[in-house]
């Protein structure tokens, strides 16, 4: 199940840390700064605004549209990665059906139907992630003359996901398989000589040069031995060659703050820019989006 995120995580970095200007964002809605108060103006010329006090609580916020509730898989992969490297209460170990490290960070979780492993490195980052479980589903059948009027069978829902490092610690590529193969991702995130994010790589299923993958292919991966130097071209040649990844680039001011952002879509056209302003002390103070295809400005 995908995580969900409001409305308001998705509008400016000036309020949370947006997917435009730190792509390591997870949406945890943490305000940057003791910012007062920040408005959005549409291209339409609507406007949003939010105002806080100053203990950074909302005392004021001017939508009324609807929260959104889907997130994209480049926050779901970062959402999922800090919440695996979370330490977990001392008191988890008292379930027998869980096992950690010595950071307290989960190694494995089985019950019945269900097995989670999780392999970190010695500075606890997660390196492999293994989640399987079965549920009994109970369907009506969507034909007659049948002895009853519903069927019951076995799901199967995996999920396997491989993470990557540079020698400097930094996240370089994020592998996401999951049972259904149409929600599986692949993220590569490329830096600087001064480990600078400059760009990312976005494979999904618009990139799996596979078709008619079987069903059981991940549960046939997942019986296989599984460490860090697993590659599904191994066993699917040219996996993610087809077409062209979505990609995303930035670019800094001397003091290493981002100033630009470009996104080009599958065929390499830009879709997006986006601009930020500071002021002389290097605090943000205006940021602007312009979407190329339809030329609109907010």
């Amino acid at each position: 199940m995908l995580p969900f995120y409001s409305a308001m995580a998705q509008i400016s970095g000036i309020w949370a840390q947006s997917f435009y200007d730190d792509p390591m964002s997870d949406f945890s809605m943490k305000l940057k700064g003791n910012v007062k108060s920040w408005t959005m103006t549409t291209h339409k010329g609507e406007t949003r605004t939010m105002t806080f006090n100053k203990m950074g609580k909302l005392i004021n916020d001017t939508f009324n549209g609807t929260p959104q509730t889907f997130i994209p898989p480049d926050f779901m992969l970062i959402k999922l990665k800090n919440e695996l490297e979370k330490s977990r209460p001392v008191i988890e170990k008292d379930n027998r059906a869980k096992q950690f490290n010595q950071n307290m960070q989960m190694t494995k979780h089985s019950d019945k139907d269900f097995l989670q492993e999780n392999t970190f490195d010695e500075e606890g980052k997660i390196l492999i992630y293994r989640n399987s479980y079965t549920t009994e589903q109970t369907r009506a059948w969507n034909s007659t003359h049948h002895a009853e009027p519903t069927y019951t069978f076995t799901s199967y829902t995996g999920v396997l996901a491989f993470f990557r490092y540079n020698a400097y610690g930094l996240l370089t590529e994020i592998e996401y398989f999951h049972s259904d193969p149409f929600n599986n991702v692949k993220k590569v995130y490329i830096y600087d000589e001064d480990n600078h994010l400059v760009e990312t790589n976005r494979y999904d299923s618009y990139n799996i040069s596979v078709s008619n993958m079987p069903d059981n292919y991940l549960s046939d991966l997942l019986k296989e031995r599984i460490d860090t130097s697993f590659s599904i071209e191994k066993y699917y040649e040219g996996y993610w060659d087809q077409g062209y990844p979505s990609v995303c680039k930035w670019r800094y001011n001397d003091k290493g703050q981002k100033i630009a952002y470009d996104s080009y879509g599958y065929k390499h056209g830009l879709s997006s820019t986006i601009t930020w302003e500071y002021d002389t002390e290097g605090k943000m103070i205006k940021e602007i989006h312009h979407d190329v295809y339809v030329n609109k400005i907010r």
